[in-house]
């Protein structure tokens, strides 16, 4: 298996008052295969708070209400309103503004957003929104988005998948991908054991050249894995090495 793995990777942002947005950094002072990604992070918004955002070009948005509600769309036009376990994803964007909006008078909300390069840039934006069962992602990989055709996820133009899982304390699993491909690990909350490392809240992890990525939770956790291909130069290492480094 060939891991690197980064710790403490969460850095908190307050943007305003009202806005925490933590960037959960995927690797990114070094020279690994990011795939599609481009960005992960949270976003905390306080109740009745609002803000607008400018996208990444040629990108595709993937959101996930983890906790309260949500509304989200272009500054100028109708808010796509979401809710604790629903998927919303924006494919092939154009640089746009974009509103978050938390319409919740006194609980505020948890959004998770991933940032994916799209296959297919220049295309309208073409919103999509998924309602998930979250309890599906106790003890399990439940997808949030896919481009490899996974049932009830949000489809994507890129060639990824994103999972989330929930699991209990002392709770073993197993993560199956096949041999070149790499696999990003995000602890958002909780302890898990991944071999021989412990990520906490904020840690992430690569995994690639691996076929099975087990790992066991030490309290209750809850984890974002992103499956996306290796490049050339890694399928090469992966093909001509076999150690740990």
């Amino acid at each position: 298996m060939y891991r690197f793995t980064r710790k403490r990777q969460r850095k908190r942002l307050q943007t305003e008052l009202s806005i925490t947005y933590s960037y959960l950094a995927p690797l990114l002072s070094d020279d690994r295969h990011l795939g599609p990604l481009q960005r992960i992070g949270e976003t905390f918004i306080q109740p009745e708070a609002a803000f607008v955002t400018v996208s990444l070009p040629h990108s595709e948005l993937v959101l996930c209400v983890l906790e309260g509600r949500l509304e989200v769309g272009n500054a100028d036009g109708p808010l796509h309103e979401m809710e604790a376990g629903d998927v919303y994803r924006i494919s092939a964007l154009e640089e746009a503004e974009l509103t978050f909006r938390n319409p919740s008078a006194h609980k505020k909300n948890r959004v998770l957003e991933l940032w994916l390069s799209a296959d297919l840039p220049g295309k309208p934006p073409e919103p999509e929104g998924v309602r998930l069962n979250v309890d599906r992602g106790f003890f399990n990989f439940l997808p949030l988005a896919s481009g490899q055709g996974h049932e009830d996820a949000a489809v994507l133009t890129t060639e990824c998948a994103v999972y989330l899982s929930r699991l209990r304390p002392s709770e073993n699993l197993i993560f199956e991908t096949v041999l070149f491909r790499s696999v990003y690990v995000f602890v958002l909350d909780g302890a898990v054991r991944l071999e021989d490392d412990r990520l906490i809240g904020g840690d992430s992890a690569l995994v690639f050249g691996e076929e099975r990525i087990p790992m066991t939770a030490q309290q209750q956790s809850v984890v974002i894995l992103i499956d996306i291909p290796l490049d050339d130069e890694e399928r090469e290492m992966g093909a001509g090495n076999g150690s740990n480094h």
